[in-house]
């Protein structure tokens, strides 16, 4: 099955989407279901799908910049943008960030139809891609070694996955295999480490604001950054500040990359 998620801040848009086609006749399955793009950025931290259906215009993040984040982190996901009127300037950036179709509302289920249909060959071709056998270089540690240091050296920038692979002179999906196989996590989930370890160690400085944190260790969003925080350490920025500066250290404090 094609595993696909909504993402709309209009609650009855996200409902009413999956309900417009018989989903299961092309192999489709919806897997979530979320009313904003950090919402559904924080699901990709632990799950995964093949396809995001999302709406433009959203308060706390544009779908334009849910493209240019999943085709940094995560290129092997397709995405599809949709709105209620048109944009020639939204429609740029969505070609900008390999964005795969562009729908307007009110949905056509034929225009719908036409755009899941010419999905369904384009991911079935990459996964018989995915799926052949790739054999680890034996030079993998070197590397992986290589990689590591670059994403010390650029983490605060807007980097990718492409960045680090063209850095090592490999593809993409290559380099992500190895990387994955080697590490045994995603070069996303290494990234989002290294960039949340700098961003305690600036929470312990006073005199850094929180509200510049974000940009400072690559994060364009601060709802984003904070969510993403709270996710993983289970406290609020400020809150792992103010623990910090009233005890003075903080303990059981996991640092490690």
């Amino acid at each position: 099955m094609i595993r696909f998620i909504v993402i709309d801040d209009e609650a009855y848009v996200a409902r009413l989407f999956p309900k417009l086609l018989n989903w299961q006749e092309y192999d489709f399955e919806c897997v979530g279901i979320f009313s904003s793009a950090p919402d559904a950025l924080l699901w990709l931290e632990q799950d995964t799908c093949d396809v995001i259906f999302s709406d433009i215009s959203m308060p706390e993040m544009l779908g334009t910049e849910l493209a240019k984040i999943c085709s940094e982190s995560h290129p092997e996901i397709f995405i599809v943008l949709f709105s209620a009127y048109k944009d020639f300037n939204y429609a740029l950036d969505a070609i900008k960030y390999n964005v795969f179709d562009y729908i307007l509302k009110p949905f056509s289920r034929s225009t719908l139809t036409e755009t899941i249909s010419k999905l369904s060959l384009k991911i079935s071709a990459a996964k018989r891609f995915e799926g052949q056998n790739i054999q680890v270089p034996d030079n993998a540690d070197d590397i992986i070694s290589a990689s590591m240091q670059f994403i010390m050296e650029h983490y605060h920038e807007e980097i990718s996955v492409n960045d680090v692979a063209q850095h090592v002179n490999l593809s993409d999906n290559y380099f992500s295999t190895i990387f994955k196989r080697k590490t045994n996590e995603s070069f996303v989930a290494t990234l989002k480490k290294v960039r949340l370890k700098k961003a305690k160690e600036l929470l312990k400085d006073k005199n850094v604001k929180i509200s510049s944190i974000p940009q400072q260790i690559g994060f364009k969003s601060y709802s984003y950054f904070t969510k993403v925080f709270q996710q993983e350490f289970g406290e609020t920025p400020t809150d792992y500040r103010n623990k910090y500066l009233s005890a003075g250290v903080v303990k059981n404090d996991e640092d490690s990359v």
